[in-house]
């Protein structure tokens, strides 16, 4: 997508760290909610939270802050992700008639937040090096190969070492895993896996847009490693069950938010309202508003400050298309029970 992209550092949900919030959330109104106030079906929302709730649990005793408020983890799981998996479950009208029953938290900035969004990319590959297939992801180096940095990786400091979890025929699809975080890899002797980050080498990210790639790989392949270079960070992958591999484990199509961990509590609920793009033709046909409850759940190195949003809209021709619209405003309010 056309943006600040997320480079997204998953760690798993082993190594999911205690809240790191700095920022002061203030209790605002309730925003009108409009009619329709969640625009996806609300059981995958019901589920999202079921899932969360056995990753928090390891967490109960720690202490979020909202405003005046303050609460452990285990109550907000109790008083307000438990209540809303059961609005979820009983429909959409029911879920927004039941928003009236919690308060709302927003960055005391107010204003408009910046909305982006990030997709799983499905992506052909193969096992062996062959033919087109020539670009590989790696997996995670042990010792000092583990530090190195994208120049010395990308000049071969891997290469032959056994480290290779797949070889893509586009060197612009590996790069688009590394900025999205994620992909799906049909590989060509007919098998499918999901594969998601193992960490990094720990450099500094530097911003890298796949649209600037393009144009460089369309000078040489040499121009376009000569722009990858310029970010020294480098991104390990590893197979994954789920979707995605947010700090909750799988990511969850329109609910899953990455966001900045130290404005927000990763783990809570909060309720969205921005724009998704719409399709006609292979086009953009227009931009539509949407409200929805949604989880955060994911994190980024381009994703920092007070309502800054990146939203998992999972993988697919339309998931593919909406990640690389440019960027958006929109609102978030985080939840929490009366």
């Amino acid at each position: 997508m056309n943006r600040t992209l997320a480079l997204a550092l998953t760690l798993g949900a082993a190594s999911l760290a205690p809240s790191t919030v700095r920022a002061q959330l203030v209790e605002v109104a309730r925003p009108d909610l409009g009619t329709a106030c969640d625009d996806l079906d609300p059981v995958a929302l019901a589920d999202a939270i079921d899932h969360e709730i056995t990753i928090l649990a390891k967490r109960s005793g720690e202490r979020w802050k909202f405003g005046a408020f303050e609460t452990t983890v285990g109550d907000y799981v109790q008083k307000t992700l438990k209540p809303l998996a059961e609005l979820a479950r009983k429909g959409g009208p029911a879920l927004c008639a039941g928003l009236a029953r919690f308060r709302f938290f927003r960055d005391p900035a107010g204003g408009a937040g910046k909305f982006t969004a990030y997709n799983n990319p499905l992506v052909k590959g193969s096992r062996r090096q062959h033919d087109a297939f020539q670009y590989a992801v790696y997996k995670r180096p042990g010792g000092e190969l583990a530090k190195l940095t994208s120049g010395q990786i990308i000049d071969g400091g891997l290469a032959g070492k056994g480290l290779e979890l797949a070889f893509l025929d586009d060197p612009v699809l590996v790069m688009r895993m590394h900025i999205e975080g994620s992909a799906t890899v049909a590989f060509d002797d007919g098998s499918t896996v999901n594969v998601g980050t193992d960490g990094s080498n720990g450099q500094q990210y530097q911003t890298m847009h796949t649209g600037e790639a393009i144009k460089e790989l369309k000078k040489g392949l040499p121009q376009f490693w000569a722009y990858w270079k310029k970010n020294p960070k480098y991104v390990f992958f590893k197979e994954r069950k789920e979707v995605g591999g947010g700090r909750f484990g799988g990511l969850v199509a329109g609910r899953s938010l990455a966001i900045d961990p130290t404005t927000m509590p990763m783990g809570a609920a909060a309720w969205i309202r921005t724009d998704k793009p719409g399709i006609a033709d292979g086009k953009l046909s227009g931009w539509y508003s949407y409200g929805r409850v949604a989880l955060l759940q994911d994190t980024g190195a381009a994703i920092k400050g007070p309502a800054r949003v990146d939203v998992f809209i999972g993988t697919g021709d339309y998931a593919d298309f909406a990640a690389k619209q440019a960027a958006r405003t929109g609102e978030i309010y985080i939840l929490l029970s009366r």
